[in-house]
C-alpha cells in the first residue's frame, strides 16, 4: 500500500512538472476568429508562429483557438465557447493573448473577465473604422490592418475610367458585414461622381439574377460573402466567387486575396502574411523579446495591385493600362514559353526565307532562277519541320514522358509513405498535376508527329485528331468518307493530315463556329478533303486573306505533290476549303 501512494504522489509530481513551462518562457494563447483551414486564416497564423518561434523556438509556447464564426455564429455560441475554454484551460494562464480579427477580438472583450481578467491583449488583423466603433481597455493594443477597398477602387477606375455605378456585394451573416463601415465611408467620399448600391439578402439565385442584370458602366465591389440567405455556406470564401462571379456581367474587383482566381479581376488585397508577421513582432515587442528580424516590416498588411490575367483579357484591358507594381497572376504561357524550339526554328526560318525575297528582288534580273532556289528551300524546310516535328515528338514520348511518369509513381510512394498528414493533400495535387502534365506533354508530341498515321492510316489518324479537336476545344468535328486506297503514299498522307490540321487549327481559333465537318474520300484518280464550318468567314478577296502562313503552307505541300487546294468564304458564311491530290501522288 505504501509503495503504491509513492508511486502515486511521483506520478503526479511528475505531471505537474510537465504541465508547468520553463522559467522565463512565455505562454501566448493566439485567438482566431475564423477557421485555421481558411487560406487567409491560415497564412496569418503561420506568419505570427514564425514571428513568435524565431529565432529561439523555446522562449514561448503558443496556443491556438479558432472561434470559426464562418460556420458558428449562433447567439448562445460565444457562452458555450467560453465555457469549453474555461474548462479546457482551468490551470492555464497565457501571459498574452493575441486576437486575429474582430470576431475574436470582439469575444474575448465579452469573455476575458471569465477567463483571463487583466490578461493584455494583443487585438491584431482589426480596421481602424473597427476599433473606432469599439472603446478599449488600456490593456488592450491594437495592430491596425486597414483593408484596401479605396485603393482597390480607385484601380478599378484606372481600369474602367467610364464607370458610374458601384454594387457592393457581401453576404447575409452578421460577420459578413464587418467591413461595411469601412465602405460606407468610401461611399460618403465618391458620392457626388459614383452611384452606390448594395447586393445582399438574397439566396444564390437571387444573387445570381442581380449580377446579370447589371447597368452599363458597372463595377461590383466583392467584400465578405460566406453564406446567403437560407444558409448556404460559402466557406473558403472563394467558393461564392466561383459560384457567382460568372453571372456578373460587370468587373469583379475584391481586398481578398481568395477571390483572385475566382472571378475577380483584381484588387489592392491584404497580404496576410505580411500582416501576420507585424502582429507577430508586435507580440514580441510587448513580451521583452527582441525583434525576430533585421528585415523591414510591411505596415498595415497592404500588398501591391493584383490582377488575374484571364479577367484581364475577358474585359479587354491592355497591361500598359495597369498601374506600376502591378503583379499578374494565372498568365497563360507565350509561344516562345510553350514550343521554344519550334518556334525558334521557326524564327530563324522566316528570318532566312524573308532575307531571300528581299535579295531576290533587288536581283530581279535573275528573278527566275532565285525563286526557282526559294522554291526548293521551302520545300526543304517543309521536309526539316517535319523532320524536327519527329525528333521533338520522339524526345517528348520517349523521354520527358517517361521521367513524368516516374515522377507521378515517386510522388505517389512519398505520399504513401509520409507520416505528416498535414502534406497530404499537397501531394496529391502535385501528382494529380504532373499527371495532368504528362497528358499535355504526350498530347503535344502527337500533334508534332501523328505516329498512328504510319501505325494504322491516313482515315484512323484523322478520326483521332478529330476526336481531340472536339475533347480540348468543345468543337462538334463530323467526319465522314472513306474507300481510300491502302497504296497511298506517306507524302500524300502526311500532307492531307497537316492540311485537315491546319484547318481545324483555323476553325477553332477564328471561326467561331461550334461545329465543322471534315469529308476525306477517294474520287475517281484523287483523293479529296473538305473541311467546312459555319462561322464568321472572311472576305476570300481581301489584301492577305489567304496569304496566311497556314495557307501558303498548305498551298506549298500540296504543290509538291502535285495537289490542288480551293478557299471558298463569305463573312458571315462559314468557311470550305476544298483539297485534292492524286492516287498516285509522290513527292515532286
Amino acid at each position: 500500500m505504501l509503495r503504491r501512494t509513492i508511486l502515486a504522489a511521483a506520478l503526479c509530481v511528475g505531471y505537474a512538472s510537465a504541465d508547468v513551462p520553463p522559467r522565463g518562457v512565455k505562454n501566448i494563447l493566439v485567438l482566431l476568429g475564423d477557421s485555421p483551414s481558411l487560406p487567409v486564416a491560415a497564412q496569418l497564423y503561420n506568419a505570427i508562429l514564425a514571428s513568435l518561434k524565431t529565432p529561439d523556438p523555446s522562449a514561448v509556447n503558443v496556443y491556438v483557438e479558432s472561434l470559426d464564426v464562418s460556420r458558428f455564429e449562433d447567439a448562445g455560441y460565444p457562452a458555450r465557447a467560453s465555457q469549453w475554454y474555461r474548462q479546457k484551460y482551468r490551470s492555464f494562464r497565457p501571459d498574452m493573448i493575441i486576437t486575429v480579427a474582430l470576431p475574436a477580438l470582439t469575444f474575448m472583450l465579452n469573455q476575458r473577465g471569465n477567463l483571463w481578467p487583466g490578461t493584455p491583449i494583443l487585438a491584431g488583423a482589426v480596421s481602424s473604422q473597427q476599433i473606432a466603433a469599439l472603446t478599449l481597455p488600456a490593456d488592450v493594443t491594437p495592430v491596425v490592418v486597414d483593408l484596401q477597398y479605396e485603393r482597390t477602387l480607385d484601380l478599378a477606375l484606372t481600369l474602367f475610367p467610364r464607370t458610374r455605378h458601384v454594387v457592393v456585394l457581401y453576404g447575409s451573416p452578421p460577420r459578413d458585414k464587418a467591413d461595411l463601415r469601412q465602405v460606407h465611408e468610401l461611399e460618403a467620399k465618391t458620392r457626388d461622381r459614383l452611384e452606390w448600391s448594395y447586393l445582399t439578402g438574397l439566396t444564390v439565385e437571387g444573387y445570381k439574377t442581380g449580377l446579370a442584370r447589371l447597368p452599363d458602366q458597372t463595377i461590383v465591389l466583392w467584400s465578405i460573402m460566406t453564406a446567403d440567405s437560407t444558409g448556404r455556406s460559402f466557406v473558403p470564401a472563394s467558393d461564392s466567387g466561383e459560384v457567382l462571379a460568372p453571372y456578373a456581367s460587370a468587373p469583379v474587383f475584391g481586398v481578398y486575396p481568395t477571390l483572385l482566381g475566382a472571378g475577380a479581376v483584381g484588387g489592392v488585397t491584404l497580404d496576410a502574411h505580411a500582416a501576420g508577421r507585424e502582429i507577430g513582432e508586435a507580440a514580441r515587442a510587448a513580451l521583452g523579446l527582441p525583434p525576430s528580424s533585421t528585415q523591414p516590416i510591411a505596415k498595415g498588411g497592404a500588398g501591391p495591385a493584383q490582377l488575374d490575367w484571364n479577367q484581364l483579357q475577358r474585359w479587354g484591358i491592355p497591361e500598359n493600362r495597369l498601374p506600376p507594381g502591378s503583379r499578374i497572376l494565372f498568365r497563360s504561357p507565350s509561344l516562345l514559353e510553350a514550343h521554344r524550339e519550334l518556334v525558334i526554328a521557326t524564327a530563324i526560318a522566316m528570318v532566312v526565307l524573308t532575307a531571300l525575297v528581299i535579295f531576290l528582288f533587288a536581283a530581279h534580273i535573275q528573278l527566275g532562277a532565285r525563286a526557282k532556289e526559294l522554291r526548293s528551300l521551302s520545300r526543304a524546310l517543309l521536309v526539316a519541320q517535319e523532320e524536327e516535328r519527329t525528333r521533338l515528338a520522339r524526345e517528348l514520348h520517349d523521354d520527358i514522358s517517361q521521367r513524368l511518369a516516374l515522377l507521378v509513381i515517386e510522388i505517389r510512394q512519398l505520399h504513401q509513405q509520409a507520416d505528416d498528414k498535414e502534406f497530404a493533400p499537397q501531394l496529391e495535387e502535385l501528382s494529380l498535376a504532373v499527371e495532368s502534365l504528362s497528358t499535355d506533354v504526350h498530347r503535344i508530341a502527337h500533334a508534332l508527329h501523328p505516329a498512328k498515321l504510319d501505325l494504322l492510316g491516313l482515315l484512323p489518324a484523322v478520326k483521332r485528331h478529330c476526336q481531340e479537336v472536339e475533347h480540348h476545344s468543345g468543337i462538334t468535328v463530323e467526319l465522314s468518307g472513306g474507300n481510300l486506297p491502302d497504296s497511298l503514299s506517306r507524302d500524300a498522307a502526311l500532307c492531307l493530315y497537316r492540311i485537315i490540321q491546319e484547318s481545324l487549327a483555323n476553325v477553332v481559333r477564328h471561326s467561331g463556329s461550334k461545329r465543322a465537318s471534315v469529308d476525306l474520300r477517294r474520287v475517281n484518280g484523287t483523293i479529296t478533303v473538305m473541311i467546312a464550318d459555319d462561322g464568321r468567314g472572311f472576305e476570300t478577296g481581301s489584301v492577305g486573306a489567304d496569304r496566311g502562313m497556314g495557307i501558303v503552307s498548305m498551298r506549298e505541300r500540296l504543290s509538291m505533290i502535285n495537289g490542288e487546294i480551293s478557299i471558298q468564304s463569305r463573312p458571315g458564311a462559314g468557311t470550305e476549303i476544298r483539297a485534292w491530290v492524286p492516287v498516285e501522288a509522290r513527292q515532286s
